[in-house]
């Protein structure tokens, strides 16, 4: 042992000496040795073996302390922290219809996301557009010949009303913004009339080949061209189709929270 060297930390001579105690007097060499060692550095034994019982216990102390604070941390409502802490959140609960307090909270944090965007290309702050939508519903419930659905806070930000909404802020929108209104203004005719694009272009194509490749007569080379519209027609739908499930995102529906209880409407 003394040809070894070894490293005389703390814990490993507690740990090294509390095995040795009462083993007998066989093992009072090593035990003779190491205080030797010890007191050579000015360091008692029995003085190690207590601080480093005294360090293990605050370590002990301390993993349990960080044990219970996770635990803690995970059983914290965290979506309930934060919108406590949301002055959008406190704005928005004002709702004087009284549906938006009774919305999932994603649905809530939805619109809270939505005034966010609003803000970051508006002038106005967060507060101030949150109090603009309420503004807008009590504006809409004033005339009663409109839809029950136009005087909803959702109606300003994830309907038609929404563009009513960034022009009241003053948004300033992108150029990939523009286009993409531009298009959510025609969607139908986009879509058609990219198909009959395609469509013809593949038609043309077969008929280009057939007149100059061929030696084929007109009624021949009509037959070809409707041939070709037909299946070019069928391909164009399909890519289209798959195009369309790439750039168009879906649109999520604003969803009630009925988690705790049932409106006496529904229940009945």
């Amino acid at each position: 042992m003394a040809r070894s060297k070894p490293i005389l930390n703390s814990p490993f001579v507690a740990n090294f000496m509390r095995k040795l105690q009462g083993k007998g007097p066989s093992f009072s060499l090593p035990l003779s040795w190491l205080e030797q060692q010890l007191t050579s550095i000015g360091i008692a034994s029995n003085d190690l073996i207590w601080q480093e019982n005294q360090k293990q216990a605050a370590d002990q102390v301390s993993v349990r302390n960080s044990i219970f604070t996770l635990r803690l941390l995970g059983s914290t409502d965290w979506r309930n922290f934060v919108e406590t802490l949301s002055s959008v959140e406190q704005l928005l609960r004002k709702d004087s219809t009284g549906i938006y307090p009774q919305m999932d909270f994603l649905t809530r944090d939805r619109y809270r996301h939505i005034i966010e965007k609003i803000a970051k290309t508006s002038p106005l702050s967060e507060t101030e557009v949150a109090q603009l939508v309420l503004n807008l519903v009590e504006q809409k419930k004033q005339d009663p010949h409109l839809p029950e659905r136009h005087r909803l806070i959702g109606y300003f930000l994830v309907d038609k009303g929404r563009r009513e909404l960034e022009k009241l802020a003053e948004m300033r929108h992108s150029f990939r913004q523009r286009i993409t209104r531009s298009i959510d203004k025609r969607p139908v005719f986009l879509y058609l009339s990219s198909i009959s694009a395609l469509s013809l272009l593949g038609a043309i194509i077969l008929f280009y080949v057939a007149y100059h490749y061929g030696d084929f007569s007109w009624k021949m080379l009509t037959l070809v061209g409707l041939l070709s519209l037909a299946g070019s027609s069928q391909l164009a739908v399909s890519f289209i189709n798959w195009l369309a499930t790439i750039w168009v995102r879906p649109k999520l529906l604003p969803r009630m929270d009925f988690s705790k209880e049932y409106p006496r409407l529904i229940a009945h």
